[in-house]
């Protein structure tokens, strides 16, 4: 319509625009990501051209079942009990439905201009990367921030994390493109630092992903004996790391104990509490504490009480103890006089490591929560293994029909009841593994569709050989195993913007 009044690329540019909308709104804001939606929509229907939408709807198989799939959500109200809940899950998914219907409808005509969405999308991370590192050390803003899954100013930080790796992707196919190779480089470099300084193993782990598909994409018809070796190091590595991450160390407490000295070199008593294990170490924590000599030089260093909190709202003693241990120090004077101020400033932030920055910070938590599992509130991974163990227990019971698209917390609570878990009613969610997540709201026929969209969408990127949309591909499927990443709208946009941008090959 609006190209017969105005001009006749009108409504394609309005269309680049909502596109473009999203690419800003995907690491920026949630509210221009909405915005942009409606307004393809909009776009959409002003230009009124239906016959052409049609046909190129029907003609793409992997929209095809897409559609199925978000269709899937209405179906299953039919047999769920809470049809508010269910209603609001789809309005929280149309983004899967509108963008990649828009972008099947009126597909993009140059590879430059899908070039343009995304080198757009390439500098709102960049920008919000450094936001966030500059907000965190307080550079620019007031705000004193702890953690550092709290540095992502603007939204999740898995999902947000995982942006930034799409982001270093997008650059590196501008480098093998010899393009922007100097700006390319040094976003590259600057996205990698931050993905390592973030701890967001989501982040890590998508890199990683990245990274091998990336060599698959160069040497898998060309040079495969470097593809197999590298691969099997990579393996043989990664069956070592998993191996470290849940050896627990078989200590027998009684043949351990008898060989503890009993007083420090002042003459003062020990403690020896050998039940909580040291990741960075592997010895008991709590050997070797002398609480008395610990109170005293604590007291004369620092202003936080001894028996205080520290700025995470832990006992800052425990927090004390465990960073010792990380050095495997004595927790004693002679120990404590081995801290630095800038240990004092670790401890006193709650950092319970020697090792507060970058992955590796993250790895010895993770290693701590599997060496010392109890109680699984406050721990990542072990709530997680709670959700899953969950969610595969309706699953085994909902196997064929699934539970319908309004149920899935209401039973998630009800499971959570009737095994009396140890999990606190703020920490009761929902599975964090969105294949367990379709499996049991839909049951078979659901995950089988949701599976075979993802091959119909391989295959359509695998046969144009296009690097960013196989990187996106692996990096989501990764994605699905720890998180339910299609339930917010900033996982839904992603999933919908990319699977459009990629969906079908442009014809120049």
């Amino acid at each position: 319509m609006l190209d017969r009044w105005l001009h006749q690329n009108t409504h394609y540019s309005l269309h680049l625009i909502g596109l473009l909308g999203i690419a800003v709104g995907l690491p920026l804001s949630k509210a221009v990501l909405s915005i942009s939606t409606l307004a393809l929509l909009l776009n959409l229907f002003l230009k009124a051209d239906f016959k052409s939408y049609f046909e190129n709807w029907k003609n793409n198989r992997v929209f095809l079942l897409l559609l199925v799939f978000f269709m899937l959500h209405f179906v299953g109200l039919i047999w769920s009990e809470n049809i508010d809940y269910g209603l609001n899950d789809i309005w929280k998914k149309i983004p899967l439905l509108i963008v990649p219907a828009v972008g099947t409808a009126i597909p993009l005509k140059t590879s430059n201009d899908r070039r343009f969405v995304l080198l757009t999308f390439v500098v709102c991370v960049m920008l919000t990367s450094i936001v966030n590192v500059l907000t965190y050390h307080q550079v620019i803003g007031n705000q004193s921030i702890i953690e550092f899954r709290n540095m992502s100013q603007f939204g999740s930080h898995v999902r947000y994390a995982l942006l930034v790796v799409l982001a270093i992707v997008v650059m590196y196919h501008e480098i093998i493109n010899k393009r922007i190779l100097t700006a390319a480089f040094i976003t590259i470099g600057w996205l990698i630092f931050y993905t390592f300084y973030s701890q967001v193993l989501a982040g890590f782990i998508a890199l990683i992903v990245a990274f091998f598909v990336i060599l698959f994409y160069h040497f898998f018809s060309k040079r495969r004996m470097i593809l197999i070796l590298f691969s099997s190091l990579s393996i043989i590595l990664s069956i070592c790391l998993t191996t470290w991450l849940f050896y627990r160390p078989q200590i027998d407490k009684q043949v351990y104990r008898s060989k503890l000295e009993n007083k420090s070199s002042e003459g003062n008593l020990y403690v020896h509490d050998l039940n909580l294990i040291s990741p960075e170490t592997s010895k008991p924590i709590g050997e070797y504490i002398c609480w008395k000599e610990l109170s005293r030089e604590w007291s004369e260093i620092s202003d936080f009480p001894f028996k205080g909190l520290d700025k995470k709202g832990q006992l800052l003693s425990q927090t004390l103890i465990r960073y010792m241990a990380s050095m495997n120090l004595r927790k004693d004077a002679e120990g404590f006089s081995n801290l630095s101020n800038r240990d004092i400033a670790n401890i006193e932030n709650g950092c319970a490591s020697h090792f507060c920055n970058g992955i590796i910070a993250r790895i010895y938590g993770l290693r701590y929560e599997i060496l010392n599992e109890s109680n699984p509130n406050g721990h990542s991974m072990l709530q997680r293994i709670e959700y899953w163990k969950a969610g595969l227990s309706i699953l085994q019971k909902n196997f064929f029909l699934g539970i319908g698209t309004g149920d899935v917390q209401a039973t998630f609570n009800d499971y959570y009841t009737s095994e009396d878990s140890q999990l606190l009613e703020k920490n009761r969610l929902r599975t964090h593994n969105y294949y367990i997540t379709v499996g049991l709201t839909f049951g078979l026929f659901g995950l089988v569709i949701f599976l075979w969209l993802h091959l119909e969408y391989f295959k359509t990127v695998q046969k144009s050989m296009n690097l960013i949309g196989l990187c996106f591909l692996w990096i989501l499927l990764i994605s699905y195993i720890s998180e339910d990443t299609l339930e917010t709208q900033v996982g839904v946009t992603l999933f919908s913007f990319f699977i459009t941008l990629f969906i079908r090959p442009i014809q120049e």
